[in-house]
């Protein structure tokens, strides 16, 4: 049902936007209440994945980029799962996720950004955006 109603929504955004990018955000997810909800721990019991945190957040980034490819899209995320997928949090990565996702930083912390979180980090195998909050957000 939710690669149904992710594939509806996907598609309907893409043939009213036009453009290339999709953001597909990823910076305010509650894993603490996917701990807590039988859907979640069903579906990580049926895709083998270790964890209800970093694991669901990559096969939701994969599934939706999937989505998005088929469509001829790019899915842009924030940078928020970038540190878990870096420390070894991740027990199945996206395949081709390097080439097919473009990484919108606006924490610019390692692994996405330098150790002085002013810069992308050349290491860093994603095209990415730099939006770093501490000098382009008004808030």
């Amino acid at each position: 049902e939710t690669f149904e109603f992710a594939k509806d929504v996907f598609t309907d955004v893409a043939n009213l936007f036009p453009g290339q990018y999709i953001h597909i955000g990823g910076d305010e997810t509650p894993p603490e209440k996917w701990a807590t909800s039988p859907h979640v721990k069903a579906f990580a019991g049926m895709a083998g994945l270790r964890n209800l945190g970093p694991d669901v957040m990559e096969a939701w980034f994969c599934l939706v980029g999937k989505i998005l490819k088929d469509l001829g899209r790019t899915p842009v995320m924030w940078d928020d799962h970038f540190k878990e997928r870096e420390n070894g949090q991740v027990s199945r990565l996206c395949p081709d996720a390097e080439q097919d996702w473009v990484v919108q930083s606006w924490k610019m912390q390692p692994p996405v950004g330098t150790p002085s979180e002013t810069s992308i980090s050349p290491s860093f195998p994603f095209r990415t955006i730099a939006s770093p909050m501490r000098s382009v957000y008004l808030d």
